[in-house]
């Protein structure tokens, strides 16, 4: 009887042994992992501006932040490095965005604003009618340029998504209200921009944000 068992505990250990090593993982299709990938990708950029969302939301109760959906891809216009001014960019610091260690910053506003000091305080107010964005690195104190758009486009808002991606909320306008919603994900080590437009239009006036976010009267 003790013979039986041990044979019958012998043979079942054996086969699961070999079941186990018969057993292969099963590798998830390279579709599926793109497809989630960009679904991740698109829910990131779908939370990415809660403030922004809001007020949209409260200008336009239509708004949907679910609208923001890939809508191709785009490219850095070549333009060349500059070092940094450091006599014109310093009233323009406080409305930087640094990434995580300062080293870097996203700068919205010194090509498209100056700096009025009439009343002994720095204001910014609207100056050329195009739109720049640019990169700032304090450590090689350098200067370039990662986005330009004509007087037709608007730049709300951005965010450091890590060390080498960041995003940009604005729009292309249609009238002063009438507006197309775009996001655009920069990635600052081939230039590559991932374009996420709202699908619709959005009756809003983004003065007020830009306002309340600057806390400076244009």
């Amino acid at each position: 009887m003790k013979k039986l068992v041990a044979a019958c505990l012998f043979t079942g250990l054996l086969t699961a042994c070999n079941t186990n090593g018969d057993t292969k993982a099963t590798a998830m299709p390279e579709d599926t992992v793109q497809e989630a990938d960009a679904d991740a990708d698109v829910a990131q950029v779908q939370a990415a501006f809660p403030n922004v969302y809001t007020y949209l939301k409260n200008q336009d109760s239509s708004f949907s932040e679910d609208n923001f959906l890939p809508s191709g891809e785009a490219e850095v216009q070549p333009a060349p490095t500059t070092p940094i001014d450091e006599a014109h960019l310093e009233p323009f610091r406080p409305y930087l965005i640094f990434n995580s260690d300062s080293s870097r910053a996203l700068d919205l506003y010194s090509y498209n604003y100056i700096i009025d000091n009439r009343n002994g305080s720095n204001k910014l107010e609207a100056g050329s009618p195009d739109s720049e964005a640019a990169l700032i690195d304090f450590t090689a104190k350098k200067r370039r340029r990662i986005f330009f758009g004509g007087p037709s486009f608007a730049l709300w808002d951005g965010k450091w998504i890590d060390a080498g991606n960041l995003l940009m909320i604005g729009a292309e306008t249609g009238t002063d209200t009438n507006l197309v919603p775009s996001i655009w994900k920069i990635n600052l080590k081939d230039t590559s921009i991932q374009v996420y437009t709202y699908q619709g239009t959005v009756q809003a006036d983004m003065n007020g944000y830009q306002k309340s976010k600057l806390n400076k009267a244009f």
